[in-house]
């Protein structure tokens, strides 16, 4: 077989110069893709951002009207509104019974701290008027 002088390196670097001047041919095309593809990205994230946004703004929007998220925030706000009733009835102690009562009466209602009071003392009002 004669010798042609095309070695597989001749080959090679025939295909990476074609391969490349390809690219750079067509490269206004790839760049094209690119940018929209970098815009739909961004504006994918810019989506995801403002639906947690909006997201976090309705669950504010609950907790300032009811109960907050956390259970040891609700426990804290039903502490503290047992002591505003304490309170509002001269000091007299809430007892282990009436914080039951309070408690299966308020539970899941998702109240506002001013609600629990409100409604712990319509109970706490409504079993003394039984009691006489």
């Amino acid at each position: 077989m004669p010798a042609l002088g095309i070695t597989v390196a001749t080959i090679a670097i025939t295909y990476i110069g074609y391969e490349t001047s390809n690219i750079i041919n067509n490269w206004d095309r790839y760049a094209e893709s690119y940018d929209i593809l970098q815009e739909q990205l961004f504006n994918n994230v810019l989506n995801k951002k403002k639906v947690k946004r909006e997201e976090r703004a309705e669950q504010k929007e609950k907790q300032k009207n009811g109960s907050p998220k956390p259970n040891d925030r609700q426990k804290d706000q039903f502490e503290d509104a047992l002591k505003k009733i304490e309170k509002n009835r001269g000091g007299k102690k809430v007892t282990r019974e009436e914080r039951q009562d309070i408690h299966r009466q308020i539970h899941g209602q998702n109240y506002s701290y001013k609600e629990l009071v409100e409604v712990g003392m319509a109970i706490l009002d409504q079993s003394y008027k039984e009691l006489n």
